[in-house]
């Protein structure tokens, strides 16, 4: 009686992931419908490691990262992407004081004056994060800010058992040289 408890458990809990992974995965699909006849390879590839990362997570946790420390996981060359950098800049350049002050770009602004379907979730690659989700946020901020404005940036840190980092980075690696080459 307690296995079959246990196991109704596990089912429950791995088709409430499912369901939440497939509803994340349909609303991020109907906001990049415009972008849709231009996805490639590589964004399926990108989609496969996004789902992969969150999947096999270990640990995940809110840390303050420094802004240029923040890599890109793929290039921001759509039009429909650089438009939407491009207005998210215009409003970031009016509070770029009060967040120069606080020197932390908070969860709390993004939600409020960039918002998206998610929070800007990283791994770390040594000393510095690459971005599986954010990407066009993180740019945003980049043209607005200086290195040595020294603004800091919230972000959901994903950790992995070391085996698993490795090769998530090797395959990270390999996509973005395929972005960036």
């Amino acid at each position: 009686m307690k296995n079959s408890k246990q196991a109704a458990k596990r089912m429950f809990l791995h088709n409430r992931f499912v369901t939440k992974t497939l509803s994340r995965f349909w609303r991020w699909l109907v906001q990049k419908a415009p972008e849709i006849k231009e996805l490639s390879t590589n964004d399926a590839r990108l989609a496969y490691l996004v789902t992969r990362i969150e999947r096999e997570k270990i640990k995940k946790s809110v840390v303050v990262a420094p802004l240029f420390s923040l890599q890109l996981i793929h290039s921001i060359t759509r039009p429909t992407a650089l438009e939407k950098v491009a207005e998210r800049a215009l409003v970031v350049a009016e509070h770029k004081e009060a967040l120069l002050g606080q020197g932390v770009i908070t969860r709390e602004f993004l939600g409020q004056y960039v918002p998206s379907l998610t929070w800007i979730k990283v791994i770390r690659d040594g000393d510095s994060c690459i971005a599986f989700e954010g990407n066009g946020r993180i740019l945003t901020f980049q043209q607005v800010f200086q290195l040595s404005d020294n603004i800091k940036v919230e972000v959901e840190l994903f950790e992995f058992d070391p085996v698993n980092q490795e090769n998530l980075l090797a395959q990270v690696t390999k996509l973005r040289q395929s972005y960036f080459s």
